[in-house]
């Protein structure tokens, strides 16, 4: 079996028919539920998370199979909108569930890292935004890389303003 990167946030997952015979699986005749069971433990014992679907694709004559996976990004997630209305949208579905969140401005997009584990809070973000690796380095002072950061503490009530302010403008 081979893993090869695909991009930031992918990997593609070859399994030979070999691969699938040490396993006492039979290439021609082979469950999708055995090949999923497959993959994830492939893919656990990689170390490598996996979030969202998986895609499977059986090869032509070989009776391998690639499986396509998108991973969770390594280090802190960030949330990318590429418009301010989806960040305010966001803004105003989380409420107060959340008080420390660090924002950069960086190429045209609103770059956004929650602070804190709150699963529903990024669940939340996920709706309104899209979830990459930062381009910038993404540490906790890298905002010289790409313009304004906005610590935590001063987050909410900055958005809070720009809610109230200019709502109907950056709609």
């Amino acid at each position: 079996m081979t893993i090869e990167p695909i991009g930031v946030t992918g990997v593609a997952l070859y399994i030979s028919p070999a691969d699938l015979r040490r396993r006492n699986l039979d290439p021609e005749n082979l469950p999708f539920r055995a090949v999923l069971d497959l993959a994830r433990e492939v893919f656990w014992e990689a170390g490598i998370t996996i979030e969202g679907t998986i895609e499977v694709e059986r090869i032509p004559g070989v009776n391998g199979l690639l499986v396509f996976a998108r991973t969770c990004p390594r280090g802190e997630p960030w949330y990318v909108f590429d418009r301010p209305g989806d960040l305010l949208g966001a803004a105003r579905a989380l409420g107060d569930r959340w008080s420390d969140a660090r924002l950069t401005l960086w190429r045209g997009a609103y770059w956004l890292r929650p602070e804190g584990g709150d699963e529903r809070v990024r669940c939340c973000l996920s709706e309104f935004g899209r979830r990459e690796l930062p381009p910038f380095g993404g540490g906790k002072e890298d905002g010289e890389a790409g313009g304004i950061l906005i610590p935590g503490e001063v987050f909410l009530p900055l958005l809070r303003l720009l809610l109230i302010k200019g709502e109907r403008r950056l709609d």
